[in-house]
């Protein structure tokens, strides 16, 4: 039974359409001077997914300044030290690719609340430049910029090739063929008592 379910899974994401659109970002980066619960020397860094070309979703419909907030597919942020700030772990509150004019990359935002301070911490991370300002429900307490900055993309991500989606069907009938071999041994085999 457990064959099956892994059978199917593999079916499942084999007939996964590709989108043209995928990108990704990674960045690193060094905490240059302290900030809140970001201490001097720590290191910052993560990828961001998205559809460069989902102009249908805004993921900050209210906010003027921008004619779309492009909402991220995967976002991984990794802060060193006991901030608890990295993503999947921290609580983010937005998340998104903020366009001045469609279709420009200038920077991805991600505001994320630390645990320890309650906090939020915006970190502002575009090509050559990544930057962190903490924030109060009483507004503004402080900015840093981070030294060491490395940035790639967006790149576009690799879709599966045709034997990639060709091999999962045939993986799932593989699978299927042995399912069924295991079952018939069983019945002819007695089991011992």
């Amino acid at each position: 039974m457990r064959s099956m379910a892994v059978a199917v899974a593999i079916l499942a994401l084999g007939l996964v359409p590709a989108r043209a659109g995928v990108v990704e970002f990674t960045y690193s980066g060094v905490i240059g001077t302290g900030l809140g619960v970001l201490t001097a020397g720590e290191t910052v860094s993560g990828v961001a997914v998205w559809d460069s070309t989902n102009f249908s979703t805004n993921a900050c419909p209210g906010n003027s300044a921008y004619v779309i907030c492009l909402p991220l597919i995967t976002d991984i942020l990794n802060v060193s030290g006991s901030s608890g700030l990295s993503i999947p772990g921290g609580t983010v509150s937005f998340a998104g690719i903020p366009e001045v004019t469609e279709g420009v990359f200038q920077e991805i935002q991600i505001n994320d609340e630390s645990p320890v301070d309650s906090h939020v911490y915006s970190f502002f991370i575009g090509p050559g430049a990544i930057g962190v300002e903490e924030f109060t429900t009483a507004g503004l307490i402080g900015s840093a910029t981070l030294t060491a900055v490395q940035t790639t993309g967006p790149t576009p991500v690799p879709e599966p090739g045709a034997i990639t989606l060709l091999a999962c069907p045939l993986g799932l009938v593989a699978l299927a063929a042995v399912a069924v071999r295991r079952r018939r041994i069983s019945r002819i085999t007695p089991s011992a008592a």
